[in-house]
């Protein structure tokens, strides 16, 4: 079974150098959150861009 190999497993994990993978980690959460930022800006400027279309003809209604 695996049990009686766990504590050699993380033996071996944890003896290797993770200093690579956690700066990967970080690297690919920062770009994540960086897609996200971006993702949300687009989203605000779509949704103004909208409410603008919108709003215009009512302001030239009321203009005249």
């Amino acid at each position: 079974g695996i049990l009686p190999q766990l504590p050699r497993l993380a033996h071996a994990w944890l003896g290797r150098d993770h200093e690579g993978d956690l700066l990967r980690l970080r690297a690919e959460m920062e770009a994540r959150e960086r897609r996200e930022q971006r993702r949300f800006w687009l989203l605000a400027v779509l949704l103004a861009l909208v409410l603008l279309t919108q709003a215009l003809p009512w302001a030239l209604l009321l203009q005249e």
